[in-house]
């Protein structure tokens, strides 16, 4: 995997080029400066990058302040801060009030993240998404998150963006455009519906071709907003396949597997299984997260559905 195919790359380009479009924008980091991926845009705005330090709440304070003056601010720290530390004051300052500032989410993936479970936000989308007016994107890769970083700027509203480090093969075209509350349809199949958000959607798509060996067709959704969900594509494949599997780098509990399953028990009630990160895990791979792992939990989930069990989780 190449160096820069990570979504948090994407970002940081699509930054500096909004950054001559939008004379408004304006970025406060709590003090993630030094990360490599912020240089560009220091070196050419130097004026339109506040550092605040490691003071998130300020940090959303200040970006409410100058959401109501015009500005468009866009705050960038880690995930598991922005979901725990700022958290109140996203809600009381930027959400409810409908200002029209961005949150940026970092490291929120536990995949490529080694620093530890403190630092690995996987919670982040479920406490976002439950925030009135909360649009919420999670970006497949840099050339996605380079896309959605324009659409969320165009925006007029509060929105989160969760980004990763992790370097994964590309899974979407920097020229199609990234429509918030849509869905891209990778992979067609009438066996199963694989839903996937963030860097696993690429897991996603390796799960398919492993199950297709096993002459089991899915098709693969990539679902990059969470909020709004893709109702449309997501009623029409769930009711064509008639299984569903949620695959996530998040607790199975209000994220994308909560989300999809809120859907579904009101409009398409079938098979669920939704895949996701434990609590506190250490790596991908004890998460039961990687291609082989998720081939086999979707098999044995088709073959219960098929035999009549259908019990998920």
């Amino acid at each position: 995997m190449s160096r820069g195919s990570a979504s948090v790359h994407g970002f940081a380009e699509a930054v500096v080029g909004l950054a001559q479009t939008y004379s408004n924008l304006i970025l406060l980091d709590a003090d993630r400066a030094a990360h490599s991926f912020l240089v560009p845009f220091r070196e050419l705005y130097p004026d339109r990058l506040i550092n605040v330090g490691v003071a998130e709440a300020t940090m959303v304070g200040m970006a409410a302040g100058l959401a109501t003056t015009g500005f468009i601010p866009v705050a960038i720290t880690l995930a598991a801060h922005a979901s725990q530390r700022a958290f109140p004051f996203i809600a009381q300052t930027i959400a409810i009030p409908r200002l029209n500032a961005k949150i940026v989410g970092l490291e929120g993936s536990a995949l490529g993240n080694d620093a530890g479970a403190p630092r690995q936000a996987l919670f982040d989308l479920a406490v976002m998404r439950v925030l009135p007016h909360m649009t919420v994107v999670v970006p497949a890769d840099a050339h996605e998150a380079y896309r959605a970083a324009q659409a969320l700027v165009a925006y007029d509203g509060p929105a989160y963006l969760r980004l990763s480090s992790w370097d994964v093969p590309p899974v979407t075209d920097r020229s199609e455009d990234f429509v918030i509350g849509r869905w891209k349809l990778l992979r067609e199949g009438s066996d199963l519906l694989l839903v996937a958000a963030g860097p696993l959607v690429h897991t996603a798509l390796e799960v398919a071709k492993r199950l297709a060996g096993e002459s089991i067709e899915a098709t693969v959704l990539n679902a990059s907003t969470l909020k709004p969900l893709d109702e449309r594509s997501l009623a029409e494949w769930a009711c064509r396949t008639g299984v569903v599997v949620t695959l996530e780098d998040h607790t199975t509990v209000g994220g994308l597997g909560g989300a999809v399953a809120e859907f579904l028990s009101r409009e398409c009630p079938i098979p669920l299984l939704r895949l996701g990160a434990p609590e506190t895990p250490e790596t991908a791979q004890e998460g039961g997260l990687d291609p082989d792992r998720v081939a086999e939990s979707a098999r044995e989930f088709l073959e219960r559905r098929r035999d009549g069990d259908l019990s998920g989780r």
